[in-house]
C-alpha cells in the first residue's frame, strides 16, 4: 500500500542536489494520497485525465517540473475535507488532518511561495 512511509523512501532516493528531474504519476486526485506525497517531501500537482478521471496526480522532486502545482486553493479544501489524513502504516484510516500534520503540510516549500 502507498503509505507515508513508502513514498518518503522514494523521495530520499531523488532528492538531493545533484538528482536527477524525476517525476511520479498516480490515476488517483485523493486530497489523502496527495496530503500523503507532500508530507514525504515531494512537490505535488494536477495531472492529465485518464480513463473516466477529469483530474490525476503527478509528484515531482522539483516544483519547475508541474505544469500545475497544487495551490492556496487546494490548501483551503483540505482543511474541510474528511479526506485529508495522511496515509501511514497498514491501516490507513479516513478522516479529516489533523493540526499538527496541516502545520506541517503548510511549511512545505511548494507553499512558501505563496505565503
Amino acid at each position: 500500500m502507498w503509505n507515508l512511509e513508502t513514498f518518503r523512501s522514494m523521495w530520499n532516493e531523488v532528492s538531493g542536489p545533484d538528482a536527477p528531474p524525476c517525476t511520479m504519476t498516480n490515476y488517483t486526485r485523493s486530497t489523502s494520497v496527495r496530503v500523503t506525497m507532500l508530507l514525504a517531501g515531494w512537490f505535488v500537482g494536477t495531472g492529465v485525465p485518464t480513463g473516466d478521471k477529469e483530474v490525476t496526480t503527478i509528484a515531482a522532486n522539483r516544483l519547475d517540473l508541474l505544469k500545475e502545482p497544487l495551490d492556496e486553493t487546494w490548501l483551503a479544501r483540505v482543511r474541510s475535507s474528511t479526506n485529508a489524513e495522511p496515509m501511514r502504516g497498514r491501516n490507513n484510516e479516513r478522516g479529516p488532518i489533523s493540526a499538527e500534520d496541516y502545520a506541517r503540510l503548510i511549511t512545505h516549500p511548494q507553499f512558501q511561495r505563496q505565503h
